[in-house]
């Protein structure tokens, strides 16, 4: 049994071991919390579990446990909190040499079940369509490890039955396109990104645009798609974030809302590998918040922002609110 405390310590020892396969014992939201957070470092693990419902076809990355379906090279995660099952578990992995027990933190095991109980008893509680089709489709948009559908779908619902342009910057690897091509049916759904291997995705009510928004004719690609809806999930870079929000939502219609996820890497540890401007995205965003709490645009105005102010201001005079979501901004324009 090997006892860890941490997700770094996890991810340590699995890089350290170099085990064959991963696979996490559970499919409640917490295994899902823990393969995802596994997902956004490109380590990739099976949930497997002894429950036959979690043998659903539908989910092809959800296992049956059966008795030799794990290896001597492969590691077994405990996903689970309750301790009751967790003791069943490793009774019924007794005979697997490599079985790593994630014991107390704070953050790991905290969060996840304060976040399920928060889904269950929030504000937002009753938001579940947007939650549901993300689940299905597999985007960490949904999962505990951001947990972002319900508080979109609070301020998306009003779009669901709507005709308009709907643009995602960022695909990867298709899941949350697919989530949104179904939230919204009445929609035009487009995807872009520069890796050209995403025109895999292209389907029937999905376009991929394949393209550098850091060019001019790209962004008059998107200024001609007129879209209400931008969600901004693409490299997660300072300048990135930065000259799509500058470019994107002058162009975007009143009442049109833009969205920056992963907003923390604004912040450390992760700052040092997507800081590569002298501002980060969250400082720029917190300019703009301060111009529309105050009413007041020169008050806002500092050195430090000298290069970027003329873009701040345009966005302050056309923005009707703010909204901080964890690892995530809402911009709603006037």
């Amino acid at each position: 049994m090997i006892k860890v405390y941490s997700m770094d310590d996890i991810i340590s020892n699995i890089k350290k071991e170099c085990y064959d396969h991963i696979f996490i014992y559970g499919a409640g939201d917490y295994a899902k919390y823990v393969e995802q957070q596994l997902k956004v470092l490109e380590i990739y693990a099976f949930l497997v579990s002894s429950m036959v419902a979690c043998g659903d076809s539908e989910n092809d990355n959800i296992l049956e446990y059966k008795k030799g379906i794990i290896t001597d090279n492969d590691v077994v995660i405990i996903g689970v909190i309750n301790q009751q099952y967790k003791k069943e578990i490793i009774d019924n992995l007794k005979q697997v040499r490599n079985v790593i027990e994630i014991k107390e933190d704070y953050y790991f095991i905290d969060r996840a079940s304060k976040v399920a109980e928060g889904r269950q008893m929030g504000f937002f509680s009753d938001y579940k369509h947007l939650q549901a089709l993300g689940e299905a489709e597999g985007t960490d948009k949904a999962g505990l490890w951001h947990d972002y559908c319900n508080k979109y779908e609070f301020f998306l619902k009003e779009f669901k039955n709507k005709s308009f342009a709907f643009v995602e910057l960022g695909v990867f690897k298709g899941a949350s396109i697919r989530m949104w091509r179904k939230y919204f049916a009445q929609a035009r759904i487009i995807g872009i990104d520069i890796d050209s291997s995403c025109i895999q995705y292209a389907t029937n009510g999905i376009e991929i645009l394949i393209g550098d928004l850091g060019t001019k004719e790209m962004i008059y690609e998107v200024n001609k798609l007129q879209p209400a809806i931008i969600v901004d999930d693409a490299s997660h870079k300072w300048s990135h974030q930065i000259n799509a929000l500058f470019e994107l939502f002058p162009l975007m219609p009143h009442g049109g809302i833009y969205i920056i996820e992963d907003i923390s890497t604004s912040f450390i540890p992760t700052a040092a590998s997507y800081g590569d401007t002298d501002i980060s995205t969250y400082e720029i965003i917190e300019k703009i918040s301060e111009g529309v709490v105050g009413n007041s645009i020169k008050d806002v105005y500092s050195n430090r922002i000298e290069n970027y102010w003329d873009s701040i201001k345009v966005i302050i005079e056309q923005t009707e609110m703010v909204i901080n979501i964890s690892d995530s901004v809402i911009l709603i324009k006037r």
